[in-house]
């Protein structure tokens, strides 16, 4: 016999809230309710806010429910332009830009004066 499907396990209800743009008959881009540096903030910060009130509803409202949980997605980033992160370092983007750079070249330094890791006192 070959591959076959095992038992089912680990069962769920995985429930998505509306979009925020989204009344009905009028729909429209998230980014129209925020503008700015902060607007991915405040825009993650609403459906934080609508999925844990809607977690909550549940829980109020709905027979056999054990747990209730909010999980989201959260890529890594450069922290200093954005980019998506791909390398493995925690420290270095690979050059992704300036500052990335400047702060690798700084620590490139720091190690060359302290190769121990001590203060250099």
């Amino acid at each position: 016999m070959g591959k076959a499907l095992g038992p089912r396990t680990n069962f769920r209800v995985v429930i998505e809230p509306r979009r925020l743009g989204n009344f009905g008959s009028i729909s429209v881009s998230d980014s129209f309710f925020y503008r700015g540096p902060l607007a991915d903030e405040r825009i993650a910060q609403e459906y934080d806010d609508r999925c844990r009130e809607i977690a909550e509803q549940v829980r109020r409202h709905v027979d056999n429910v054990s747990h209730t949980s909010v999980e989201f997605d959260q890529e890594p980033v450069c922290q200093h332009c954005g980019s998506t992160w791909t390398e493995s370092s925690d420290d270095y983007n690979g050059g992704c830009c300036a500052a990335d750079e400047d702060a690798q070249l700084a620590r490139e330094a720091l190690t060359t004066q302290h190769p121990e890791g001590g203060d250099g006192q």
